[in-house]
């Protein structure tokens, strides 16, 4: 539904497709492109032996796997330095902190997000519950090394 259709050409284009799954596909790749802020990915871990959760901010160019298919499911261990501690509820790190999501609204997060995890629950899809800010206390690390 969302491929490119018809003949392909080099030649581009000046006015736009009016067909509407090519819109939409365009769309999508923008909304992709600015989650992709940077070169970083944040990696979150809960159970930690002080109560915190913790927000891994990885440099994606020194990842053996940039598909990090290694890191899911896995145990490992960070050597790396805290750069922000929250120690309360009061406050948390927000995962959407560079990009432009950043300045909407929560209560607007809520209902678009919102209809991706009721997609995970009315038709049986395996979605994690999104999550955009991690309430404290929370930590964000930059590691220094990732090991087993």
């Amino acid at each position: 539904m969302f491929g490119d259709q018809g003949a392909k050409s080099n030649k581009v284009n000046s006015k736009p497709s009016t067909n509407p799954s090519v819109k939409i596909k365009q769309q999508m790749d923008i909304f992709i492109e600015s989650l992709k802020a940077g070169k970083t990915i944040d990696v979150t871990a809960k159970n930690l032996l002080s109560g915190h959760e913790a927000v891994i901010t990885l440099e994606s160019e020194f990842l053996s796997d940039p598909m990090m298919s290694d890191l899911v499911d896995g145990k490992f261990h960070v050597l790396g330095k805290v750069i922000r501690s929250i120690d309360d509820d009061t406050d948390s790190i927000s995962l959407m902190r560079k990009t432009a999501l950043s300045k909407m609204p929560a209560s607007l997060l809520s209902d678009v997000f919102g209809h991706l995890s009721n997609l995970g629950t009315e038709q049986g899809f395996q979605i994690p519950q999104l999550r955009w800010n991690i309430d404290g206390p929370a930590i964000q690390i930059i590691p220094i090394a990732i090991y087993a």
